[in-house]
């Protein structure tokens, strides 16, 4: 192996690292409870089991921010084809979301 396929294969170790430590440590939560971090995820995971109990998104009931529709959607597609309720798929999917979006801000951010 050369010397680039080397380097190479360190630092896709190393970014595979960092990414498992950081789902790791954004899903330490779920060590006390299955349920969201946060108030957010109820919301969230409320407008997801909607969605999947009637088959689409009920845009014309309430006013859906595009952060809103983005996620309930994603949500309720991986509570979908997972079968698991998406309360309780909700803060695994956050962490790694999150986890995936972090490391391509610091990417992209010199000084972090």
């Amino acid at each position: 192996m050369t010397a680039l396929g080397v380097r190479r294969r360190a630092t896709v170790l190393a970014a595979l690292a960092v990414f498992l430590v950081g789902v790791g440590m954004r899903t330490l939560p779920l060590h006390w409870t299955p349920l969201p971090y946060n108030v957010d995820g109820f919301h969230f995971a409320a407008l997801a089991h909607r969605a999947g109990r009637t088959g689409h998104l009920s845009a014309a009931a309430q006013f859906i921010h595009p952060d809103e529709f983005v996620f309930t959607a994603y949500l309720t597609a991986v509570s979908q084809a997972t079968g698991v309720a998406p309360l309780h798929v909700a803060q695994l999917l956050v962490a790694v979301i999150g986890t995936i979006r972090a490391r391509r801000l610091r990417a992209r951010v010199a000084y972090l």
